[in-house]
């Protein structure tokens, strides 16, 4: 079965914005889009009480968002293949149930109810950003020019265990795109062995002699297709949360890694992951890896 790219919306500009993302991406790599409205729940955050929304205009809101969603997607591009699907559940459930067999998927970083206030990242984005089972794109208002590309993917390299998800999908990531790739191993200029054990498995600091080997891997499997992107690495003592952003400010892509845990307790997604999220000057693909 063909996998989706499925792309949540519900109204918000944020989510426009990962319409218009997930749209591109779909039509470069030739597969059909999914729209998916979850509206369980919908601008409750915004209504003091749910009381006060009759569920009749609830279901015609809802058809509104759709509507315009994919309508905006199929000008973006006509051949594109669109689905529509709204429904009556929470969005981080529909979400994390549409992604255990998605390509991928796509959010803005906030929807209705973080336009109210003023932070960079909404509850719907960071939960489905942490425990999705596919790779989720998170894309952000992050005031460039419309239409302006960099031809570059960057790629944060963090902890060994997830070294080879995260190449394999930036290589393939920057061949589709025609894309340079340039590779940020970071580590920080201390030694992190004296931390707890709490806090250290949320630094991703990079061995760059065990990531390289992968790295060439992976461009060799790629080299018969013709299409190997040019790489450059980057070697960072440094913070690395610090060297990914400065990275993002010239990307189209920034491609991380997201450690699936069983345990719910704790921080689900590390220090550097969070701080992608929240301050990115591009969109950030989030690669999950057990």
């Amino acid at each position: 079965m063909e996998r989706l790219l499925v792309v949540g919306v519900d109204g918000s500009a944020d989510s426009l914005r990962a319409v218009d993302w997930a749209a591109d991406e779909a039509a470069t790599h030739n597969i059909p889009l999914r729209i998916i409205h979850a509206s369980r729940g919908e601008r409750y955050t915004i209504a003091n009480t749910a009381a006060s929304i009759h569920p009749g205009t609830i279901q015609m809101e809802s058809h509104h968002v759709m509507d315009h969603a994919t309508k905006r997607a199929f000008l973006r591009h006509r051949s594109l293949r669109i689905s529509s699907v709204i429904l009556n559940e929470f969005p981080i459930a529909a979400l994390f149930r549409a992604s255990q067999d998605a390509y991928g998927v796509v959010i803005g970083s906030r929807g209705w109810g973080s336009e109210a206030r003023p932070r960079p990242l909404g509850t719907v984005a960071m939960t489905v950003a942490a425990s999705a089972m596919s790779p989720v794109v998170v894309v952000r208002e992050i005031g460039r020019e419309p239409g302006k590309r960099f031809h570059r993917v960057a790629a944060g390299i963090g902890p060994a265990q997830g070294t080879e998800a995260v190449l394999e999908f930036a290589v393939r990531d920057a061949a589709l795109r025609m894309a340079d790739l340039e590779v940020v191993y970071g580590s920080y200029p201390y030694p992190t062995d004296c931390l707890p054990e709490s806090h250290a498995r949320h630094i991703s600091a990079c061995d760059p002699n065990e990531a390289e080997p992968i790295l060439e891997r992976v461009l060799r499997e790629r080299a018969p297709f013709d299409d190997c992107p040019r790489v450059q690495r980057r070697f960072v003592r440094a913070n690395p949360t610090d060297a990914i952003l400065q990275a993002s400010s010239a990307a189209d892509t920034l491609v991380l890694g997201a450690c699936r845990r069983d345990s719910h307790v704790g921080m689900q997604l590390g220090r550097v992951s969070d701080a992608a999220l929240r301050n990115s000057s591009c969109p950030v693909i989030l690669v999950p890896y057990a």
